[in-house]
């Protein structure tokens, strides 16, 4: 029991270099007969063109299986993401936007699959003291049920401050020659769990790691997400053996993620802007 898993035909698929999602020619490219399933991630809140990963998995007989954990309150074609599909997690993480504490939450319209992740997340019981499944313990606690709650009352107000934010951002930072702002799924809302910026070094005059740290001189808090791609992680060279993804590398070299949560204000948007102006003029 204590052993790990067996993964044989797993694969990791590229990125689109302008919105970060999933890159369908390449999955597509990836696909064997054995593939039954595509696991695609709303990444950074940015929500997937779902129409085309409906029709690449009707093409191909597949079911997906949506990674919804940064992207809470996301639409496409003013719809929440949540209700799209058979499948959708979500995290609640204490940096997600509904930042309940830990633990998650699926989505599902499909009652049969409702009720066996019920008695999954519960030792696999399908009554109490009754086991029919080897489970786990993944229950939430009631008291972080009760923050979800009120987290989830408060999450459109949330989400409106991130889209003010957001748009501020891109406003004052979309003329800055090596800043490249982030692009939105078309036809959809984007979450704003992080905004990430893609810095060019030799256009902006500094790297991505430079403007960091310039950054933190200003009292401005960065983040970098994500310093390496998940097929670059030892788990996954000894599980897959080592492998290219050349759009993912390049982007973990150059991404950078700013301040746009709900507590960020007006004042704190005009400060990162005119550092980065600053900070440019003075390394042209």
């Amino acid at each position: 029991l204590l052993s790990p898993p067996v993964w044989t035909d797993e694969v990791f698929c590229d990125v689109d270099p302008e919105t970060f999602l999933i890159d369908l020619k390449d999955a597509e490219n990836k696909r064997t007969d054995n593939t039954r399933a595509i696991a695609p991630v709303h990444l950074f809140g940015n929500p997937c063109d779902v129409e085309k990963f409906q029709e690449f998995a009707r093409r191909f007989d597949l079911k997906i299986v949506w990674d919804a954990a940064q992207a809470h309150g996301a639409q496409f074609n003013n719809r929440d993401i949540g209700s799209f599909g058979e499948f959708v997690t979500y995290s609640f993480y204490p940096s997600k936007n509904m930042f309940v504490g830990e633990g998650g939450m699926i989505c599902t319209p499909i009652e049969g699959l409702a009720s066996k992740v019920r008695m999954l997340r519960e030792h696999g019981q399908s009554a109490k003291y009754h086991h029919v499944e080897l489970g786990y313990n993944y229950r939430m606690t009631d008291v972080e049920a009760a923050v979800a709650r009120a987290q989830l009352a408060r999450l459109d107000e949330m989400l409106r401050i991130r889209k003010v934010n957001a748009e501020m951002l891109s406003r004052g930072l979309s003329g800055i020659p090596g800043i490249k702002i982030p692009t939105i799924t078309t036809g959809g809302i984007h979450a704003w769990h992080q905004y990430c910026i893609l810095v060019d070094e030799d256009e902006f005059g500094l790297s991505r790691d430079q403007l960091k740290a310039v950054l933190a001189e200003h009292r401005i808090g960065t983040a970098i997400h994500y310093p390496k791609g998940l097929h670059q992680q030892p788990v996954f060279e000894d599980m897959f053996g080592k492998m290219e993804l050349p759009v993912t590398e390049r982007l973990c070299q150059e991404i950078l993620a700013l301040p746009v949560h709900q507590d960020v204000e007006e004042k704190d948007i005009k400060h990162i802007v005119q550092t980065f102006e600053q900070i440019k003029s003075v390394s042209a």
